[in-house]
């Protein structure tokens, strides 16, 4: 059984990398099957790593911008694990959590969503830059000491070689699945 849990900073291609690994024969990749919220919470972790083990396929997953803070321990909790970290261009990025539909800043526009890390005194623009950052600046390191690899979303996706590389890096390639 190998455990796929894809992140990014949110509208950064997250579920369209989840829809495409979950198209392989025998993979299930959920999209956000538990929220978690960014302040580690070790009793959610543990139901959230419950539901990755309970589907019914060898390899098996979630994906969620909220995972980042998580890795360490899912690496610890779960066996044969891998980390699929997808990015986008910045400004794409905040362009994309912007124009969201989902109120990521609570209604009042002052409280961010439970799911990310909070800024307090910064614009909504100043805020989700630094969160880009900091993002990925951990992914970095995450990508030195797990099995973590981070994917530039659009070449992934839009190439044959980087559908090609993703499910190398799963060792889910099939190859009907890259034409």
């Amino acid at each position: 059984m190998m455990i796929v849990i894809v992140l990014g900073t949110g509208r950064c291609g997250i579920t369209t990398t989840a829809k495409f690994i979950n198209s392989q024969k025998n993979v299930t990749c959920t999209d956000e099957a538990r929220l978690l919220p960014w302040k580690v919470n070790h009793k959610k972790l543990l139901k959230a790593c419950a539901a990755i083990q309970s589907q019914c396929t060898p390899t098996r997953g979630d994906a969620a911008f909220y995972y980042l803070p998580y890795c360490e321990r899912i690496s610890k909790l779960l066996i044969n694990v891998r980390f699929v970290c997808v990015r986008l261009k910045k400004r794409k990025v905040i362009d994309g959590f912007l124009a969201s539909e989902r109120n990521y800043f609570r209604g009042n526009k002052k409280k961010w969503d439970r799911c990310l890390p909070t800024y307090i005194g910064m614009s909504h623009i100043d805020a989700l830059s630094r969160y880009y950052d900091e993002y990925y600046e951990q992914a970095n390191k995450l990508s030195e000491s797990l099995p973590f690899q981070i994917f530039d979303v659009e070449k992934t996706l839009n190439t044959e070689l980087g559908k090609k590389n993703l499910l190398q890096f799963l060792d889910i390639l099939d190859r009907k699945a890259i034409e």
